[in-house]
């Protein structure tokens, strides 16, 4: 019996290596994956965005740390 062959699927896009790296742990992410921080406009990752302030504001760990 003779095999298909098929080709060897291409990942998501968002699975593959980013060309930007995020600010806070230098890991490089895809630009539409990335957050701007509401304080200095920084880009930072989903991973390193935290929360704060109500209404809540995505910021970067620096500006984060100065609204404590």
């Amino acid at each position: 019996m003779r095999r298909l062959r098929t080709r060897a699927a291409r990942p998501p896009w968002w699975l593959e290596p980013g060309d930007e790296p995020c600010e806070t742990c230098l890991v490089l992410h895809h630009l539409e994956l990335m957050i701007h921080c509401e304080g200095c406009d920084e880009l930072v990752c989903i991973v390193c965005v935290i929360e704060r302030g109500e209404p809540p504001q995505n910021l970067c760990p620096s500006c984060a740390e100065e609204l404590r």
